[in-house]
């Protein structure tokens, strides 16, 4: 498998959960410790994306990177650590996705070839924060959306050459499909602890 950076979004707010994403605890770990053991399985160039610096209360070895403008946006998120990547492609995943499944995104590295990202669909629904970039024409794209002031990560996608692949062939790694479940509520926690 190709060398890959992998960005880790943690910078996101909270709200509908009540308290920092982050640092919930499952399975006796952080959700963010999840995170990163699923990264450092695929990467040995971690980038953590974080709103401000004096907000991660971890420890690691990996960088962290502090969003560049103030504005609450996964695309700033994702353009900030960008610029830090040292592999021409990356992975993309939340913070609040710990039950992510390494080899769903070997899987997507292996089908990004030829293409600016791969981006798991079902149906109309598409999952762009958990998915694979080509680092240069994403972080080109980011660049001029943020310029005009299009903070959507569905307008990067359209300058973009992606690959939308169906959630149902990533089913032969992850049967359930939690690699692509965000937890946001409390109720969302509870429907996670009965999934496991």
């Amino acid at each position: 498998m190709e060398k890959v950076s992998f960005i880790i979004l943690a910078g996101g707010k909270s709200r509908r959960m009540g308290k920092d994403k982050r640092f919930i605890k499952f399975k006796d770990k952080y959700f963010i410790e999840h995170v990163l053991k699923t990264a450092e399985k695929i990467s040995d160039d971690i980038i953590i994306s974080v709103d401000k610096i004096e907000n991660m209360n971890l420890k690691t070895k990996h960088k962290v990177i502090e969003d560049i403008f103030d504005i609450g946006a996964p695309l700033i998120g994702i353009f900030s650590a960008l610029k830090h990547c040292k592999y021409n492609y990356t992975c993309v995943l939340p913070c609040d996705a710990p039950l992510a499944n390494a080899k769903v995104f070997a899987y997507m590295i292996e089908r990004s070839r030829g293409y600016d990202g791969v981006v798991p669909k079902d149906g109309e629904y598409i999952e762009p924060l958990h998915a694979v970039y080509k680092v240069k024409p994403l972080l080109k794209a980011c660049e001029e959306s943020i310029k005009n002031k299009k903070y959507k990560i569905s307008e990067v996608l359209n300058k973009l050459n992606i690959y939308y692949i169906p959630v149902d062939e990533l089913r032969k790694f992850d049967k359930n499909l939690l690699t692509l479940k965000n937890i946001n509520t409390p109720e969302d926690l509870k429907e996670l602890e009965k999934c496991v």
